[in-house]
């Protein structure tokens, strides 16, 4: 059987570059999200509408989907009005692991073909948005001692591929760049930083005393390096990766 990956939050940054992603490596791609993005090639893809936070919507939309075998997710829903302190917010913290359940139980409702689940996470994991965090951080430390939705969503994918025979992977990269617009994207900003700096004669510096890229672990993936990940995690064992 041909695979088949489902893109849950296929309209963001690392969403977008799935899908082009397992298009290009020749899979079957279905993108789920609440606006369709376009992307940069141009190709077309299959495209369900479906806001994830809305669990009967999801249901319907989902459950025909029995043959997928791969889930690709970076959905996320975060409070634009406090993108930090939502983090710790109960309420937050509940609809993002909804927000997973809703994509993975209509899946499995039936004869279900499902064989990987890799999630996003990133550097909060580490509670790197609460305190200072070790550097290296690494997947092998214990949890930070917080509410993070990151923890029940890995939890749910490790019980629920126990029970149905799938594995998973967990990617934490700390920054991802690449060529989707939006107000993840750092590159538009350096790009104006880089400008700035240029008009005024001055060195491209990065603005403070030690460079990102010296600090032991330091990490920006462009997205075909997460993609990349995303795509051949199936064939590694139950993970986390950075």
């Amino acid at each position: 059987m041909k695979s088949k990956v489902l893109v849950a939050g296929a309209s963001g940054l690392v969403g977008v570059a799935a899908v082009e992603s397992f298009l290009a490596a020749g899979w079957d791609v279905i993108g789920i999200s609440r606006r369709k993005p376009e992307l940069p090639s141009g190709q077309d893809f299959r495209f369900i509408p479906v806001d994830l936070r809305d669990e009967k919507a999801a249901s319907q939309a989902l459950s025909p989907l029995a043959d997928v075998t791969h889930v690709a997710y970076a959905a996320i829903y975060e409070n634009a009005r406090d993108l930090v302190g939502g983090w710790s917010n109960a309420a937050q913290i509940e609809i993002n692991d909804a927000m997973l359940r809703n994509v993975i139980e209509p899946l499995l409702s039936g004869k279900a073909a499902l064989k990987h689940v890799s999630i996003l996470q990133g550097t909060k994991a580490y509670g790197v948005h609460l305190h200072p965090i070790a550097i290296p951080a690494r997947e092998s430390d214990l949890r930070d001692n917080h509410a993070n939705f990151f923890f029940d969503q890995q939890d749910y994918v490790r019980d629920m591929g126990a029970k149905y025979g799938f594995t998973f992977t967990v990617l934490r990269p700390q920054l991802v760049t690449g060529k989707t617009p939006g107000a993840l994207n750092v590159l538009p900003a350096i790009g104006v930083y880089a400008a700035i700096r240029r008009e005024k004669g001055e060195a491209f510096n990065f603005p403070t005393a030690i460079s990102f890229s010296s600090l032991p672990g330091a990490s920006i993936y462009y997205q075909p390096a997460v993609l990349l990940r995303h795509r051949f995690s199936r064939a590694t064992s139950t993970s986390t990766r950075r």
